[in-house]
């Protein structure tokens, strides 16, 4: 089975995951996919500008630990990458949940 093929949790029909963006206000940015045969919604993640900001500082963080010099810098990095991760994903779990409760009054 190919890595972008899934089963709907609805109609337990597989399909092929194609992801959209939806864009909100200030800047909210939703990831998702659709079941093709029910259009069941799956929300991957929500952004917003700092936390798409973040996941690019942590990128380039990712990517001085395949330069570094020694092994002392190498887990040094992946320290403070762990720390910048943490903090990104509780960015994440507290917009996606004013996201949802925020979907939920509009019903979008």
């Amino acid at each position: 089975m190919k890595d972008n093929v899934t089963v709907c949790d609805v109609c337990e029909n597989e399909f092929v995951i194609e992801l959209h963006v939806k864009e909100y206000a200030e800047g909210v940015e939703e990831t998702y996919f659709r079941c093709t045969h029910c259009g069941e919604k799956y929300t991957g993640v929500v952004t917003d500008p700092e936390i798409r900001k973040q996941q690019r500082v942590i990128k380039k963080m990712l990517d001085k630990v395949a330069k570094a010099r020694s092994t002392a810098e190498s887990k040094k990095q992946f320290a403070q990458i762990k720390l910048a991760k943490r903090s990104l994903n509780k960015k994440m779990k507290k917009l996606r949940k004013r996201f949802e409760k925020s979907k939920h009054l509009h019903n979008d």
